[in-house]
């Protein structure tokens, strides 16, 4: 099993947000910690370490699919965006 690094990605005080890259267990720290704080919390994060073309995200870490970014970072890739 591949070991991965975590991290938190959302909105604050009007700017985009994102934790550092760190282990599980101190993410869920982070998570519990951003939706207290931020206004809003769009995924939990997880990448292979150091490769950011293996990002995979998810609503909250309770789901049970993760779902590859694409590229940008920004979108999932089976997410339909408007132009």
């Amino acid at each position: 099993m591949t070991a991965h690094e975590y991290r938190v990605t959302g909105c604050g005080g009007g700017v985009w947000r994102r934790s550092e890259w760190t282990d599980r267990n101190s993410e869920l720290e982070d998570y519990e910690t951003a939706c207290d704080e931020w206004d809003g919390v769009i995924g939990f994060e997880r990448r292979e370490p150091g490769d950011d073309s293996t990002i995979q995200r998810k609503t909250s870490p309770d789901e049970d699919e993760w779902i590859d970014v694409t590229a940008d970072m920004i979108h999932f890739e089976d997410e339909e965006v408007a132009a």
